[in-house]
């Protein structure tokens, strides 16, 4: 995994909100009750994160690429956020290469019971991407709770994750492609203007 640019998440304070929050402070203390006390943890310490986060390999250039709102551009560790939503059970993703914009666009779907919501990722607000940066995390807190209960969940969590981290690699890879065969396309045209004028 890379690193965007300077921004990086307030792991300490996403902590102490959780702490205050009387819906999710159950699911708190089970996390720490296993995997220790967060006070002073570090988010790059945290089991599910050396242990699946860390295995998605996104090229350095992945997060510059995406297409996000210029104003929040050095406001959010993007690559992070990618592993997030790459590595989440509760929504669906696609990654598509603009030949207008140059630039990737993440959609973002989620769906609740017959209603399916699609956003890409450059109509996204600040605090809404704040807000994707908690779900996210607390979805991998939850299912590394969930994978200590048994072997058999510990054994499907895990099945559940080698998709996520093989679909990502197709998606990064087929976006990639699309990426060079624009640019081959761009330089051969440029190469006949030159010749035909």
């Amino acid at each position: 995994m890379t690193k965007n640019n300077d921004y990086s998440f307030d792991f300490k304070t996403f902590v102490e909100e959780l702490h205050q929050n009387d819906k999710k402070k159950e699911m708190l203390e089970k996390y720490e009750h296993l995997f220790g006390c967060l006070d002073a943890a570090k988010f790059e310490d945290q089991p599910f994160f050396k242990q699946y986060l860390s295995s998605f390999e996104i090229p350095a250039e992945l997060p510059n690429n995406l297409a996000v709102n210029e104003k929040l551009a050095q406001d959010f560790d993007f690559g992070l956020l990618l592993c997030l939503v790459a590595s989440s059970f509760s929504s669906e993703y696609s990654l598509t290469y603009d030949e207008q914009d140059g630039k990737i666009h993440l959609n973002i779907s989620v769906t609740c019971g017959e209603q399916s919501i699609t956003k890409d990722l450059y109509s996204l607000w600040s605090f809404q991407i704040q807000k994707l940066y908690e779900i996210y995390i607390i979805e991998q807190m939850d299912l590394a709770v969930l994978a200590t209960e048994d072997e058999q969940t510990e054994k499907d969590i895990k099945k559940e994750r080698d998709i996520h981290l093989r679909l990502f690699t197709e998606k990064v890879e087929a976006v990639n492609h699309l990426m060079d065969l624009h640019t081959a396309y761009q330089e051969l045209k440029s190469e006949y203007e030159k010749l035909v004028s």
